[in-house]
């Protein structure tokens, strides 16, 4: 769809709704493992996140944005192009994913799962970073076909949502005694947070060659949940738009590197007809800014969208083993793992 601009020229435009299907592969494809198109441009063209690129991703969108669908879309593509996804979401339990849940490698909903999940990925990532070692390749998409089999390696990527929610570290109780159960509660609730802070920066910053993926996702870009480490390494920064509610450039300017936010801004202001849900932004630590209308389907058709191109659930016996969430919070934080 065209428009005429102030000038008389014609300048593209973004649809109203885009339908998921097209954009992924007919069948499961793990050929395309890196290439995520979740959304097309205003030219029409498939647009996404290329994870050999920027293998870490940050995803942020207010109430009404679409984030939650962008997130879908972009976990829809990676089922359907090979990988393993984790999904962690203790804020809403797991609800806003229900739909890929049969097909996670690993499913949090609550706080204490949350620790463990995210222990279990990076575990995951150190027994791939031994199997390099020994097969003496330096990336896990260097290793051989056979070895990839036989060590069970693909793509594997977890999905952080909510996250300002999940880290947020409480404040301690002033003016009780530092016995008193809640001052404890408190104080072990604040331990685990970090602990989990520790472990999202060190997948974030050492699993992208063994071919661990994050996707961190928020409402906003707030310093104070992630720290300026853990944002550098998510290089994919993704904006959705609630329609009608333009983000000021201050704001924009804790997601974006300081040379592209005027053409974010631009972009935005440009693009949001006030009524679309969507609407997202995409930049590249290239500078390139590109827009796109994120594509969309209702979550009660999804499950059966996956089967149709292939995906199947995972069986119990493949899943990683929370088992012993229940003794990962509250309690003291156990230490990481040394290098």
């Amino acid at each position: 769809m065209n428009a005429k601009s102030k000038f008389g020229s014609e300048v593209a435009e973004l649809p109203d709704r885009i339908a998921l299907g097209p954009l992924l592969p007919e069948s499961v494809d793990p050929i395309g493992w890196n290439v995520l198109p979740v959304g097309v441009t205003p030219e029409g063209a498939p647009a996404g996140q290329d994870l050999l690129a920027a293998p870490m991703a940050l995803v942020v969108g207010p109430t009404g944005s679409g984030k939650t669908v962008a997130l879908l879309a972009d976990a829809a593509q990676r089922l359907t192009r090979g990988h393993d996804v984790c999904v962690l979401d203790s804020a809403k339990g797991g609800a806003d994913f229900a739909a890929i849940e049969p097909f996670c490698r690993g499913f949090a909903r609550e706080y204490d799962e949350s620790v463990a999940l995210v222990k279990a990925v990076y575990a995951e990532g150190r027994r791939r970073r031994a199997v390099l070692l020994r097969e003496g390749v330096g990336n896990a998409a260097d290793l051989s076909v056979e070895a990839r089999a036989a060590e069970n390696i693909r793509p594997l990527t977890l999905i952080v949502d909510e996250a300002a929610s999940l880290l947020l570290v409480p404040a301690i109780p002033k003016g009780l005694d530092k016995d008193d159960p809640e001052v404890r509660a408190a104080k072990e609730l604040a331990a685990q947070k970090d602990l989990l802070r520790s472990y999202i920066g060190r997948i974030a910053r050492e699993l992208r060659f063994v071919q661990v993926h994050l996707v961190v996702a928020m409402q906003r870009p707030d310093a104070a949940i992630l720290d300026g480490e853990i944002r550098g390494n998510l290089t994919h920064r993704v904006l959705l738009v609630a329609p009608g509610k333009p983000i000021g450039q201050t704001e924009l300017r804790m997601l974006f590197p300081t040379d592209v936010v005027t053409a974010v801004y631009d972009q935005i202001e440009r693009f949001d007809d006030g009524l679309s849900r969507g609407l997202a932004v995409f930049a590249a630590d290239s500078g390139d800014v590109t827009v796109v209308r994120v594509a969309y389907t209702p979550q009660s058709e999804l499950e059966a969208l996956l089967r149709e191109r292939g995906v199947q659930p995972v069986a119990d016996a493949d899943r990683f083993d929370l088992s012993g969430a229940a003794d990962t919070c509250p309690g003291a934080p156990s230490p990481l793992p040394a290098d």
